[in-house]
């Protein structure tokens, strides 16, 4: 915070309207994003890649799962309009790809966004969304790779 704080006192004039980009482990990132914010920074220049997740799938997440129904996923992925049956917790990216699908993917743990999709129908649960900012959430974008079916019908588009 300290060194952010010294360089903003150096380039006070300069950093109006410019872009933040920050790269690296994701409790750096997190912190480094909270000083920008709090030094007044608008969310929307403030730019992340993670070298790794915040966290991993919890024994609670596991027990919620187990829970969660098998889903009707309705999808287009360019040209293609299918629907495959989803089994209970599995991730979507995962469920199409079992099905000979190939949608788009990197990372697969949630902080590349290669993956992203807009759902239009259903609920799902997202284990991380370290890709994706506020605004795009509340939007309906998710991240496949992160993705389980919440309700028994999901419907969702990739990015063309």
């Amino acid at each position: 915070a300290e060194m952010i704080h010294k360089l903003f006192e150096e380039c006070i004039d300069k950093n109006k309207e410019k872009e933040f980009y920050l790269c690296g482990p994701g409790n750096f990132i997190l912190k480094t994003e909270k000083i920008l914010i709090d030094s007044n920074i608008d969310s929307k220049h403030i730019h992340k890649e993670y070298f790794s997740t915040l966290t991993n799938v919890t024994d609670e997440a596991n027990k919620r799962d187990k829970f969660l129904p098998s889903a009707s996923l309705k999808f287009k992925l360019g040209n293609i309009e299918s629907k495959v049956e989803t089994n209970p917790g599995e991730k979507i990216l995962d469920a199409l790809i079992r099905n000979g699908f190939e949608p788009p993917y990197s990372c697969s743990s949630g902080a590349c966004a290669t993956c992203i999709a807009k759902l239009h129908k259903g609920e799902v649960i997202m284990d991380s969304d370290l890709a994706l900012d506020k605004s795009e959430i509340e939007a309906g974008w998710i991240l496949t790779c992160q993705s389980r079916c919440a309700s028994k019908e999901v419907e969702i588009s990739y990015q063309e």
